[in-house]
């Protein structure tokens, strides 16, 4: 429960104060709502209002968003979820008169942790976690920008509660001594020993308290700094633990009162970037079972890995160029579509596009207002006179449900985004199906673009390509994410087919204020070779061994860490890459007659 309570995001400052909260003076009450007189129904089995004579009038300067929603429950009002309790316009407010604040007496219905969601105005939301299933007090803090009494109202919402809840009173009052609560800022410099917390001023504050804290593994607060006193909007924190994430909450305080907290904030190591993992093959047996292993890269939180197929052709024929099947999308239903801002989790990075959406292993083009489409990344597709074929399972769909005769547009454009050739499709079938789609004038730097005013769902696609013989056609064969330094899978060696790997290092890092991800570089893709003794090997002396393992790729098995120098035929240098003890793979950047050395084994090879 705590690890949900701390990773709660919120659109606004959060405030939950329950009945302790110090009594204020000087207030004035811009709004009560007695709802204890709708006493038909039970919090069993509410009376649902069903029309609108059937809501008192003496509450009805409270709206309700929907009768057939909201009901008596033996002395409160329920909403049901989705439904809100509004306010009327509230006048009278003043922007030198203190923070507003809006009481609300609540229960959750049939359970003892939920979300309830206040809305100020027309921009201005803030949330509240209730984790009790008795009657509590809560309290939101408003400070006002208007004095507009149209910029001036509140509702009232059950958040992700499938059973509502119940409202007894609430209450809107503004009063000097009201504190706001304090906006916190994403620290920008965390170094992991120290960062600066910073908050926005709140008008009345004299002084502020901030609370720095880690978790502990039964999910308690452990506290760093408590109650620790500024006077200032920002206070640096040093002597950290580079290897604990820690947390800040500040209130704001003066001689009557103390705010509630802030929202919560993660301190996140600011990182520039994540070096490339270097990795090697430690081991690839008989059968294709294979262990990956590479060196912990700074700052990386977890690895992203890739094995590619790579498929020499004997002879000329069709080659998928590239394939992707969309399963990194896991949730969704045409009832309720996923909203997409990036393809980063697809099989091959450089998928781009707009008005996107996903259902499970589906993408979506969810235009809105314009044409939305995908573009695929780019490729090579330059041979057979550019000539491609894609095959893709397609439907279209609207209002939650599957329809045909929607239209879609496939396009090989360029790298200035010139159309070189199109196409448009309809779907004819209801539901997913097949459809082959031609097109021409690719060439080397082109990009297949789907587009689409209507509302389309992709479940896989595959381009391909007439290859001519001893062309290499590469797809992905596996993708996986992992926490360790180390991926074991399995490969399935056939005549003319070799495997590479790559790993990404990912990250969190802050950037415009918010957390966000943060990748590497690809490694350099490592061939995976059975290493049960080189195969082929072409020199081997005082325990040292060289052998060419194919597209590119030298293995080396050395006895001792040593650095492997490679030479063109000319005698220059062309690369100089340490390996370790054991077997190793390099990829080498070069075409022709090679001169590799690791330590005293030479051997001239043809890549």
């Amino acid at each position: 429960m705590k690890k949900f309570l701390h990773s709660i995001s919120c659109a606004a400052a959060v405030a939950f104060c329950v009945s302790a909260t110090p009594a204020f003076a000087a207030e004035t009450v811009l709004a009560e709502g007695d709802f204890s007189i709708l006493t038909a129904g039970s919090e069993e089995e509410p009376e649902i209002f069903t029309y609108s004579f059937n809501y008192p009038t003496e509450l009805r300067s409270w709206k309700l968003s929907s009768y057939s929603s909201t009901g008596q429950a033996g002395g409160a009002l329920y909403l049901s979820d989705g439904a809100s309790v509004q306010s009327s316009s509230l006048s009278g407010i003043t922007k030198d008169g203190g923070a507003i604040k809006v009481s609300v007496e609540v229960k959750l219905n049939k359970a003892d942790m939920g979300i309830i969601s206040l809305k100020w105005g027309y921009s201005t939301s803030q949330t509240v976690i209730v984790e009790t299933s008795d009657w509590t007090n809560i309290d939101f803090f408003v400070t006002p920008t208007s004095t507009s009494s149209y910029s001036n109202y509140a509702s009232i919402a059950p958040q992700w509660l499938a059973d509502g809840i119940f409202i007894k009173s609430i209450k809107i009052a503004q009063s000097p001594e009201f504190l706001a609560i304090p906006e916190a800022v994403q620290p920008a410099d965390a170094n992991g020993t120290s960062f600066t917390a910073s908050w926005k001023s709140v008008t009345g504050a004299t002084k502020y308290l901030l609370d720095v804290y880690s978790y502990n593994a039964e999910g308690d607060k452990v506290m760093f700094l408590d109650n620790q006193e500024c006077t200032s909007t920002s206070y640096k924190v040093e002597g950290l633990n580079p290897a604990t994430t820690y947390y800040y909450v500040v209130r704001a305080a003066n001689e009557t009162g103390i705010s509630a907290n802030s929202a919560e904030i993660e301190v996140v190591k600011y990182v520039s970037a994540l070096a490339a993992p270097v990795v090697k093959i430690a081991s690839c047996d008989e059968n294709g079972n294979f262990t990956a292993t590479w060196d912990a890269v700074a700052d990386a939180d977890g690895y992203s890995v890739a094995v590619f197929k790579n498929t020499t052709l004997t002879e000329a024929g069709q080659a998928t160029i590239l394939e992707e099947d969309f399963n990194a999308f896991t949730t969704g239903s045409l009832s309720d579509l996923n909203y997409v801002y990036n393809l980063d989790m697809l099989n091959e990075p450089g998928w781009t596009g707009y008005g996107m959406s996903s259902i499970e292993g589906a993408i979506g083009i969810d235009p809105f207002g314009s044409e939305g489409y995908i573009l695929t990344p780019e490729l090579d597709l330059s041979a057979d006179n550019g000539k491609v074929s894609i095959a893709a399972d397609m439907a279209a769909y609207l209002y939650g449900s599957f329809v045909t005769d929607k239209t879609v547009t496939f396009a090989v454009i360029d790298a200035n985004e010139k159309v070189l050739s199109s196409t448009e499709i309809t779907i004819n079938k209801n539901g997913f199906s097949s459809y082959a789609i031609d097109l021409t004038g690719a060439t080397t730097n082109s990009k297949i673009k789907i587009s689409s005013n209507d509302k389309i769902l992709i479940d896989n696609i595959a381009v391909k390509q007439i290859l001519p013989a001893g062309s290499v056609s590469s797809t992905v064969y596996l993708k996986a994410d992992t926490d360790a330094t180390e991926y074991t899978g399995k490969v399935e060696f056939a005549a003319n087919t070799e495997y590479t790997f790559v790993a990404v290092a990912t990250g969190r890092t802050v950037a415009g204020g918010e957390i966000t991800g943060i990748t590497s570089e690809a490694s350099a893709p490592v061939a995976i070779v059975k290493t049960s003794g080189i195969a082929d090997v072409t020199d081997t002396t005082a325990g040292f061994a060289i052998a060419k393992a194919g597209h590119g790729i030298i293995a080396v098995s050395a006895a001792t860490a040593t650095t492997v120098e490679i030479y063109d035929i000319a005698g220059r240098l062309i690369a100089a890459v340490p390996v370790a003890e054991g077997t190793s793979t390099i990829a080498v950047q070069a075409k022709g007659i090679v001169i590799v050395k690791a330590g005293t084994a030479v051997a001239k090879l043809a890549l």
